[in-house]
């Protein structure tokens, strides 16, 4: 929902029907606030103004962490879901390969393979 949308509901004093984030409430809230003052002669249009503008600067703050805080929360479970995949592997079969993609996935390393290691220690000399 934007911005412009939550301000229009607020001016009306309605929620929207539709679902919101956390930021996207506590904007409706806080325009419905300033409107709601302004109308009653509490603020001047001025200062209503700066309100609204505060209202939008800390909505652009918090959307932003929640996203941030979406991306943590994806990119740990990725990382726990890779983790107990490579476990469940070594469990199964307990060759190096598989304890390679274990310490791999726990310690977000690609580990080279022995053909590789080899091959690299070949190319030193």
């Amino acid at each position: 929902m934007t911005k412009e949308t939550i301000s229009k509901f607020a001016y009306m004093d309605q929620m929207p029907e539709t679902e919101m984030t956390c930021p996207e409430r506590c904007l409706w809230y806080a325009l419905r606030d300033v409107y709601r003052r302004y109308h009653a002669g509490e603020i001047t249009k001025g200062r209503a103004a700066m309100d609204k503008l505060a209202a939008l600067r800390q909505y652009d703050l918090d959307a932003g962490k929640l996203l941030e805080a979406d991306r943590v929360l994806t990119r740990n479970a990725t990382m726990w879901m890779e983790i107990e995949l490579a476990a469940n592997m070594y469990r199964m079969d307990r060759t190096l390969e598989n304890a390679d993609t274990f310490v791999g996935a726990v310690y977000g390393v690609k580990l080279k393979s022995p053909a590789q290691a080899e091959q690299e220690a070949g190319e030193a000399v």
